[in-house]
């Protein structure tokens, strides 16, 4: 089979899960897996969405499912994003969970579509620490550089916004929506013209893809 997704996005945050019924959901996806690693382009990416609270219990889901995933492709880990949650989503408890995972895996580590710039922000600090100064040298050369990237601001693995008063101090804490994480992805796994497979069904972000000028092909899902 010719490949023909530059990247796969595949979403299992409503996926049921109990510890009796852990392995049996881990496995149930092994056919998408292999499916994506026929066609996934070999500069391509996947990404796997998933939580890890599942009726008051903490279950490493996503990482099991992504070492599943490694036990029967060619996929490799190349690094997990962490998305913030409000904790009051899941429990009222000290110390729960507020986060979700998404495991990114490659097939060639050191050939493989990742557009960073695409995705890059404003600077948090710019004009508000180190004494508003822009260049300097650095620990590592003698080389006076810009102290902030023109392109913006690194986006990191760490996905949370922050919003700040004048002099630069946190006063809230806020989540990214799915509509912008989506985004995310797929401008940073694809090109213009390139096509997404997911098993996201739902017409926005059908719409977001197409927006974003990607095609779509959705992937049908394990019950």
């Amino acid at each position: 089979m010719h490949s023909v997704y530059q990247s796969g996005i595949i979403d299992l945050r409503n996926v049921v899960v109990t510890r009796n019924s852990y392995e049996d959901a881990i496995k149930n996806y092994d056919p998408m897996w292999r499916l994506l690693a026929e066609t996934v382009e070999k500069k391509g990416s996947l990404w796997i969405l998933g939580r890890n609270m599942f009726d008051q219990e903490l279950l490493p889901f996503p990482l099991d499912i992504t070492r599943r995933v490694q036990t029967l492709t060619d996929f490799k880990l190349r690094n997990v994003w962490i998305v913030y949650r409000e904790s009051s989503n899941n429990s009222s408890k000290p110390l729960a969970s507020a986060h979700y995972l998404i495991p990114f895996l490659v097939k060639t580590p050191n050939d493989y579509r990742f557009y960073k710039d695409s995705v890059r922000e404003p600077h948090i600090f710019k004009d508000i620490e180190w004494g508003k100064r822009t260049v300097g040298k650095s620990g590592y050369s003698d080389e006076e550089k810009p102290r902030y990237s023109p392109k913006g601001r690194d986006p990191g693995n760490v996905f949370y916004r922050t919003l700040r008063n004048g002099d630069g101090y946190v006063i809230a804490v806020n989540e990214y929506a799915d509509e912008e994480i989506y985004e995310k992805i797929v401008k940073i796994s694809t090109t213009r013209n390139g096509t997404v497979a997911s098993n996201i069904s739902d017409e926005s972000f059908g719409r977001l893809v197409e927006g974003l000028g990607r095609k779509l092909k959705i992937l049908e899902t394990a019950q």
